[in-house]
């Protein structure tokens, strides 16, 4: 294992016509990744501005990317709680590119708010309420046409394949897959809801409070994993396998992935910490591993070699050669938290891509523009 070498910052502009006011006060990058033309596709979390929108930037000469366009989420698929971009917020903690095809998904986590400093009705009010987003159990493929988000788009090949915007379709407590996982004999406690003894029904456990989070997204042709932040269980992280398959209409149903299952567990040892981004190396799966909760901790990557070949339920650690350690992050001098990994060249070499939950721009920059940190990846 050995410390991140750093190779060079990227500098993200985000503002610009296209974005309006929006890109001059974002912040909590949350999600990251390349598209096959070189584009960058960035979403932001927990802003009232930006939230159900999608960032495109375009690449330049110097590494860095500018040219943004921003996207509806609700202008491709039908959102859960409505398409008006004023309403819950999908909570975008994941985003994925193949075969033309953007991926993205919510936390599907419920959340507490965090308490202000002041009375003590206010600090246990606020720790004692617990809310839910229904567009926060959004998974869904949006086609790239030329790049840009389409309705539907065909790819030419062997045969001609024709890809449509669609999501998950609705289940009980959020959509298929957590209906699928309230079952779970490791997952299911966390997504049942409770009571407050007083035959109050009370709501799962928040994603900040080891609750379900999924915050991480990688695609392997139809296979798609999912890495939960939380639950984090006696220190092992959760990787989540499913295969979406075509219900119509615009829904996606779970697909049989053999055995009568509809989805398979990988449990990681990753020292205690959750999974706070995915992304496809080729064969391999990229983790960006981190606190469950919101506390000072190691922020590392990880990669599972051949993540490509997992077909079962499977629990891997560093002692057997399929997972690694490849290397600590370094804490930020601003605070903030490694959100959004990609791999990509950069000059030459194999790199990563970092961005973060409070990114920080060089001096001089517009407000709007952004660092991204690049790391080695080859050593």
């Amino acid at each position: 294992m050995m410390e991140a070498l750093l190779l060079g910052r990227s500098l993200l502009t985000l503002g610009g016509e296209s974005t309006g006011a929006m890109a001059d006060r974002i912040g909590n990058l949350s999600a990251v990744t390349f598209a096959g033309d070189g584009a960058l596709w960035l979403a932001s979390d927990e802003r009232q501005d930006a939230r159900n929108r999608l960032i495109r930037l375009a690449p330049d000469e110097a590494g860095n990317f500018t040219a943004p366009q921003s996207f509806a989420i609700g202008d491709f698929v039908r959102m859960l709680d409505g398409n008006d971009e004023r309403e819950s917020e999908a909570d975008i903690e994941g985003l994925a590119c193949e075969d033309d095809a953007l991926w993205l998904t919510g936390s599907h986590a419920t959340k507490r708010q965090r308490p202000d400093a002041g009375s003590l009705a206010d600090v246990h009010r606020h720790l004692h309420e617990v809310e839910r987003d229904a567009n926060r159990y959004l998974l869904a493929r949006i086609p790239l046409h030329h790049g840009i988000p389409a309705h539907a788009t065909a790819s030419v090949g062997a045969s001609l394949r024709e890809t449509a915007a669609a999501r998950l379709a609705d289940g009980t407590g959020g959509n298929v897959l957590i209906e699928a996982l309230r079952e779970d004999k490791h997952l299911g406690l966390f997504l049942r809801p409770g009571g407050d003894g007083r035959g109050t029904e009370t709501l799962p456990l928040p994603g900040k409070d080891n609750g379900l989070d999924i915050e991480g997204l990688a695609v392997f042709g139809r296979r798609l994993f999912l890495g939960l932040r939380g639950p984090v269980l006696r220190g092992w992280a959760i990787l989540l396998q499913i295969e979406p398959a075509e219900q119509g209409r615009g829904l996606l149903t779970l697909g049989n992935l053999g055995h009568k299952r509809t989805y398979c567990k990988h449990f990681l040892d990753l020292g205690g910490l959750g999974i706070r981004d995915l992304a496809r190396d080729e064969g391999d799966l990229l983790i960006l591993a981190g606190p469950t909760m919101t506390y000072a901790a190691p922020q590392r990557l990880y990669r599972l070699h051949e993540a490509v070949s997992l077909a079962n339920n499977s629990a891997n650690t560093c002692d057997d050669g399929q997972l690694a350690r490849v290397c600590d992050l370094p804490f930020s001098a601003q605070g903030a938290r490694a959100e959004g990994i990609t791999p990509l060249l950069w000059r030459g070499r194999r790199a990563v891509m970092v961005v973060y939950d409070q990114p920080a721009g060089p001096l001089g920059a517009p407000p709007a523009a952004v660092l991204a940190d690049v790391f080695a990846l080859d050593g």
